[in-house]
């Protein structure tokens, strides 16, 4: 019999708070340490008001926050796949990382460009997962979030930096990092 925990999840989350939409998945994980990209074992999911704490809290704890996850989500997935995965080329990589970004809620992501050698790729993100909350958090958990996926796919420690574009889309720089 399989058991969708993520229904079970948005059921829990209805009953304690009357409406599971103000709750977001940042990424899903089995009990076994797998990721699961759609219909999770398990869960991560973070409230409206645990999220907007995170963002207004210090930028550089919301930076390293998306980072961290990044690495713990994709790095376990590049991980479980071994050589399939992990011998692909940096776009490759970075092309399967932008579609789990997608398909776990981080926005609507389009790369703009990717240059390997110079370890450099530009992307415009609508409706991050900071868009809904008033607070200017610089986008500062979807730039760490990028951030920790280009580090895996470059293997390298990589950073972003955002500015806004002039038509309601951010716009994330990813290069090498100073560290």
């Amino acid at each position: 019999m399989v058991l969708d925990m993520e229904s079970e999840f948005y059921k829990i989350a209805k009953t304690i708070t009357g409406n599971p939409k103000n709750f977001h998945k940042l990424f899903a994980i089995s009990p076994k340490g797998r990721i699961a990209m759609m219909g999770a074992d398990g869960g991560v999911l973070v409230s409206n008001g645990m999220l907007g704490i995170l963002l207004r809290s210090n930028p550089e704890r919301a930076y390293r926050c998306g980072k961290r996850s990044a690495r713990d989500s994709f790095g376990e997935l590049v991980k479980e796949f071994d050589e399939e995965v992990e011998n692909l080329p940096p776009q490759k990589k970075f092309e399967l990382a932008i579609g789990m970004a997608r398909a776990t809620g981080w926005g609507e992501i389009e790369v703009v460009s990717f240059e390997t050698k110079r370890m450099e790729a530009t992307l415009k993100v609508a409706r991050t997962i900071e868009g809904g909350f008033k607070e200017d958090s610089g986008y500062m958990l979807t730039a760490g979030y990028l951030a920790g996926l280009a580090s895996i796919c470059f293997s390298s420690d990589m950073d972003c930096s955002t500015e806004q574009d002039g038509s309601g889309m951010t716009v994330f720089r990813l290069h090498r990092g100073k560290g």
